[in-house]
């Protein structure tokens, strides 16, 4: 099945899709062109490899509802009815690979979740001061205490959360150094696409957005 373009109207291509496979899985989606959207499936993506085994589509037009509450709701539909499915969001515990798989095997994946990865490097140098990051520049001498506090809940990620985190910088995970994301942030702690640890820039209260918050002296929130 090359292309699916003859099967659907011009005018009719918006909606929702779901995609079978050889072995039996499926893949639940949202398009605005179902056609474009097969063909990135099948030929490949950013996303995954090309898609070959691919035996059928089911189609539901949608004209102007939001799509993503309808995809959502036929993921979780075919999750209770035991069928494995090949999305990754909404299908918390999903099989499907990942970047990361290149960089580091699945078994050693699996330690982490077990917490048997290598933690404690309590010697990693995560802030090179004498690059004078912005986040650095703007408390030095402002709010040392501040700064002193926001360290000390970043390097308390780096030793008791982060597994393998001085060999992982960059591949695994990402430091964004005072954002102006979202009202601004002293710093943003990013694993993967997760912003895992935030500090930011303004108040909140302390029932707002139901964070958790680290056993550090600054008070931050952790996803």
């Amino acid at each position: 099945m090359e292309s699916i373009a003859p099967l659907f109207p011009v005018d009719q291509r918006r909606g929702i899709y779901i995609l079978e496979f050889e072995n039996g899985e499926q893949y639940v989606g949202q398009a605005l062109n179902v056609v474009t959207r097969f063909a990135n499936h099948r030929h490949g993506s950013a996303h995954h490899k090309p898609w070959t085994d691919i035996v059928a589509i089911q189609f539901l037009p949608v004209i102007e509802e939001h799509l993503t509450p309808i995809e959502f709701t036929h993921i979780a539909r075919l999750r209770g009815q035991g069928i494995e499915l090949r999305n990754k969001m909404g299908n918390f515990g999903h099989l499907q690979p990942s970047g990361l798989d290149e960089i580091i095997s699945v078994e050693e994946q699996e330690h982490w979740v077990l917490g048997q990865g290598t933690y404690g490097s309590a010697a990693f140098n995560f802030v090179d001061v004498a690059a004078s990051p912005k986040l650095v520049e703007k408390l030095r001498l402002k709010d040392p205490e501040l700064l002193s506090k926001i360290l000390s809940d970043l390097r308390f990620a780096f030793e008791k959360l982060v597994p393998n985190a001085p060999e992982l910088e960059s591949q695994y995970w990402t430091l964004s150094d005072y954002p102006s994301t979202a009202g601004g942030r002293f710093a943003t702690l990013n694993l993967g696409v997760l912003e895992f640890v935030v500090f930011p820039r303004t108040k909140f209260r302390i029932d707002e957005e139901c964070p958790k918050y680290f056993g550090g002296s600054s008070g931050f929130r952790v996803r």
